[in-house]
């Protein structure tokens, strides 16, 4: 089953939904096999799941409060986190080769 990798942010500071439900909604998710809270307001999570097919659920959830869920391409992203979560990030086959050279 391939699982993809997502980034979920969302204005941590709002009434509705609060942080704690945020949390609640991804743990009982039927959807998310795993996720990871880096800082607060972002999520990032792994699913089998297309984006299209999640996307309507978290909107349902979020309401009026804005929020962005972003397919993220393991090995194509960047920052400074803990090496176990970049490891469990990039668990997945490495990117095919670029086409094309540039000899």
């Amino acid at each position: 089953m391939t699982n993809f990798v997502y980034v979920l942010s969302y204005k941590a500071f709002a009434a509705n939904p609060s942080d704690s439900q945020v949390q609640i909604f991804m743990k009982s998710h039927r959807d998310i096999d795993r996720w990871y809270l880096p800082f607060l307001g972002t999520y990032i999570f792994k699913s089998h799941r297309g984006v299209q097919e999640l996307a309507p659920e978290f909107r349902q959830f979020f309401g009026e409060t804005f929020f962005t869920l972003t397919y993220a391409v393991p090995h194509f992203m960047g920052g400074s986190l803990p090496s176990s979560v970049w490891h469990w990030i990039n668990d997945l086959p490495p990117p095919p080769p670029t086409l094309g050279s540039s000899s």
